[in-house]
């Protein structure tokens, strides 16, 4: 009986040990599966992964070079004027051209500006078109690299001429640098040593104008005028919460309907205000391109546009914000509340030729008005010569605009 209990005891143990061997494989299996249905998966997922990653890369190679060549372009597109002062400033493998202006020259326009400098004109055709292209390419890398900064506007038409004239007006100042100094050596005050004052002048002009910094310089003040400016160039309608129940409208719009108000309430013309507002024509069709562009194609010559240019920076640094403050709206800044009153400005200075009544007096007694005709002039606007009543005109516009907000 004791030896039938011990091989009972065995038996037991024997089928133990089966159960245990079997449960191991049993689990030796299910986690090699296991395993090896997470191994695919893995690498399943590195492999779309990766594929994402070159998607991904492919898309941003096609964005990039898509917006390269509409800024180049864009680019091409550029007066030839613009590029003279770099054409006189850098000829010869990027250096310097000096140059020699004798005190009191002017040009045959009558102003002592740089376009009379001799040297460019003696450029051949090809450093002509290659200087060019050397500028047109800084240009285009300060383009994209702004697009890329700042990604919800990115690049827009038109951005290229504020640009240019931005980076005008700092090779303009370089070259007059270059030439006082040139001047200055000449008439040999440098070996005197007497002028402290004008030594320390100097030293603190070339500080601020440093040619190998130009590209520097021009993107931070494109970026600052252009954090002021991009309502103009944004059309994209953003409705918040608050606004679900209300009609909603874009930056752009919002700017437009604030020029023409400026007629009504800073300018206190009603009959003007009722004619555009009763038109069919939304403002923002030919206001936006104004001030987009910053008024530079309403004008004729470089040197207008850099004196409206002059005014805006001017007024937009003297003015407080609690001056405009009831002026500006949500999206508007001091830059821009200035360009609004340009443009109003701007109306009312063809306010004649808009408005039936003034413009059937030019007229035979049988002429009939016509509305296109209003909308034809304000879409291609009679080119200004002569800025100087525009500039008394925003001017008398500032003041008002000041005097209706403080009194309101």
């Amino acid at each position: 009986k004791e030896q039938e209990e011990t091989m009972e005891r065995e038996r037991d143990l024997e089928q133990r040990r089966e159960r245990a061997a079997a449960s191991r494989m049993r689990f030796k299996s299910t986690w090699a599966s296991k395993s090896s249905r997470l191994a695919k998966e893995k690498e399943d997922k590195a492999k779309k992964t990766d594929s994402a990653c070159k998607g991904s890369r492919w898309t941003e190679f096609y964005s990039t070079r898509e917006v390269l060549n509409v800024i180049e372009k864009d680019l091409n597109r550029l007066p030839p004027d613009h590029h003279f002062c770099y054409h006189h400033w850098i000829c010869n493998s990027g250096k310097q051209q000096s140059t020699r202006v004798k005190s009191g020259e002017v040009g045959a326009d009558g102003n002592n500006n740089m376009s009379t400098v001799n040297g460019a004109s003696n450029l051949s055709n090809d450093q002509t078109e290659r200087s060019r292209e050397e500028r047109s390419e800084l240009l285009s890398q300060i383009l994209f690299v702004y697009a890329k900064e700042h990604p919800a506007l990115g690049y827009r038409q038109g951005m290229h001429e504020i640009l240019s004239y931005i980076f005008l007006a700092i090779e303009t100042d370089l070259l007059e640098h270059g030439v006082k100094a040139e001047n200055v050596s000449l008439a040999g005050l440098n070996d005197v040593g007497e002028d402290k004052e004008s030594d320390e002048t100097k030293e603190e002009d070339v500080r601020i104008l440093d040619a190998a910094k130009i590209m520097h310089d021009a993107f931070i003040l494109f970026e600052c005028v252009m954090s002021s400016l991009a309502p103009a160039y944004d059309a994209q309608i953003i409705q918040s919460a608050e606004q679900r129940d209300y009609q909603s409208e874009s930056p752009m719009e919002v700017m437009s309907r604030s020029i023409v108000s400026k007629i009504r309430h800073v300018a206190g013309d009603e009959e003007l205000y009722r004619h555009i507002t009763n038109m069919n024509v939304p403002p923002q069709l030919y206001c936006t391109r104004w001030v987009r562009l910053m008024f530079s194609r309403e004008v004729v010559g470089q040197d207008n546009v850099m004196k409206l240019w002059d005014l805006f920076f001017d007024l937009t640094t003297t003015s407080s914000q609690s001056q405009v403050k009831g002026a500006a709206s949500a999206s508007s800044t001091l830059l821009m509340n200035v360009l609004e009153s340009t443009a109003a400005s701007m109306i009312l200075l063809i306010r004649d030729k808009i408005l039936p009544d003034a413009t059937t007096g030019d007229h035979e007694d049988n002429y009939e008005y016509d509305p296109n005709d209003c909308i034809n002039t304000l879409m291609n606007y009679p080119p200004l010569e002569d800025v100087t009543q525009l500039i008394d005109l925003i001017m008398s516009m500032v003041l008002q605009q000041q005097h209706y907000f403080q009194e309101n």
